[in-house]
This record gives C-alpha cells, structure tokens and sequence, in this order.
C-alpha cells in the first residue's frame, strides 16, 4: 500500500520564491496548510510521488530527458515516469528528491542567487540537493 504524504513545500527549492508544491502519493493531492514533510527513514525504499505546483501542475523533468543538467520544470499533469519522483529523508529534516533516472533535483551551481533554476543532476550528496519544508 502506498504510503500517504501531504505536505506544503517552499518552491525555493524549485527554484520559483513564493509558490508551493504538494507532493502526492496514489492520487491524493490534499493540500495542508503548515503540515510537515513526513519522508521514509533513508533505509526504506520511497514511495513514488508526483509534486504539484500551486497552479495543479506536475514538476516534470523536461523532456523526459536522462541527461545531467535536464531543467525541471512545471508541465500538465500526465502521469509520465519523469513526472514521478522518490523523496527520501537525509536527516536534521532535509529530503533528497530522485527522478525517474535515478538523479537528484538540484539547484544549479550550487547558487544561492535568486531565480537560479532546478535541474536534474546526478547525486552527490551536497546541500544544493537537499530540501527542507518551512
């Protein structure tokens, strides 16, 4: 059975200050208001989940593309495989996000700079690639 996660993210992580994603699992997108990311201890294998954006849109990794630096994006739903991904917990409450390729979201460079993108990039471990709810 699926594991149920509701949760309100800041798009900082995704790259557009302000807007808020709901990360879904099975088809449920209820969206709560101050409720916690609850991902599955590192150890467990994650659920897959779709993120949707505040305009109920999919994050999407563009053009179903595999490649390092392939921009995540905000798409129409349509239940494609880039349009899932696994959230698992890292510890001191920060997730690591994986596509259906196996890579990290990721803010580019490293950068803190506003308006720096999201992209898909192969894991390392670096803050750039974790993500915390607020």
């Amino acid at each position: 059975m699926a594991r149920k996660i509701h949760s309100m993210l800041r798009a900082a992580a995704f790259g557009a200050a302000g807007v808020l994603a709901t990360l879904c699992v099975a088809g449920t997108a209820t969206a709560q208001t101050g409720a916690d990311v609850s991902p599955l201890p590192a150890t467990s294998p994650a659920p897959t989940v779709s993120i949707l954006t505040f305009a109920e849109k999919c994050l999407d990794v563009w053009g179903a593309s595999s490649a390092d630096s392939t921009p995540i994006i905000q798409y129409r739903c349509h239940g494609g495989a880039n349009q899932h991904f696994r959230v698992r917990g890292v510890g001191y409450g920060e997730v690591e996000i994986r596509t259906f390729a196996g890579k990290c979201l990721d803010v580019r460079g490293a950068s803190s700079a506003d308006s720096t993108p999201t992209i898909q990039y192969r894991c390392h471990g670096g803050a750039n690639q974790h993500f915390r709810s607020s």
